[in-house]
């Protein structure tokens, strides 16, 4: 059977207009693309969040679920005559934090991951205030697909090590993603041999960024 993938659009932050999961639709092509069968959820457009994520990863039994934190807060400027001062503002990480604890205690802390534009902004930071273990940084479609191979291949969603992974229970960035304790042959960072064309943008660009350092 093909490795099944659950995405999970971890937005609190519904309006009238919702703003479309798009990056995690192109993560989702990644993971098709290398062989596994995927499934997106919007949990917070549903009346309880948590509890539908949980029956969503009891019907789908996946090996791996990868969260898409967009947002860490917002501020909105009032323009009516009433309120408590001159700027709502929302954090939404609390709600994110309760959906990320029911999610691992359900799969494991080893099966879930997270990325999205949250995530990039405090890579470290906010996946220590989630709670999580494994969390990505910039865009890694390429890691995506590689995650998706491996899991093909060997049943585990390892990927190498590669700068943009952080693992909170190391002291240092590029951990190497594996689903048990086994340490994997490292791929060098921004190695893109094997990877799609369309997919290897995030390793080029991280591969560029190293040699500027250098």
């Amino acid at each position: 059977t093909r490795p099944r993938v659950l995405l999970v659009y971890a937005n609190p932050a519904v309006t009238a207009s919702p703003v479309p999961p798009y990056g995690m639709e192109c993560v989702a092509h990644a993971f098709r693309v290398s062989g596994c069968d995927v499934a997106l959820l919007m949990p917070y457009i549903d009346e309880d969040p948590v509890l539908s994520t949980r029956d969503a990863i009891e019907a789908m039994q996946p090996d791996l679920v990868a969260l898409s934190v967009r947002n860490i807060d917002d501020a909105l400027v009032v323009r009516g005559p009433e309120g408590l001062g001159d700027i709502d503002t929302a954090f939404y990480l609390d709600d994110v934090r309760v959906l990320v604890a029911s999610v691992i205690a359900q799969v494991g802390r080893n099966k879930v991951i997270a990325g999205g534009p949250a995530l990039s902004a405090g890579t470290e930071d906010v996946a220590l205030y989630l709670g999580l273990r494994w969390a990505l940084g910039r865009p890694a479609e390429d890691l995506c697909w590689r995650t998706g191979r491996a899991l093909v291949t060997t049943g585990k969603p390892s990927i190498g090590a590669d700068a943009r992974i952080v693992d909170t229970t190391s002291t240092r960035f590029g951990g190497d993603f594996a689903a048990d304790s086994a340490r994997q042959d490292p791929t060098p960072s921004g190695e893109v041999a094997g990877v799609p064309p369309s997919l290897a943008s995030g390793a080029l660009s991280t591969a560029a960024a190293r040699a500027r350092r250098e």
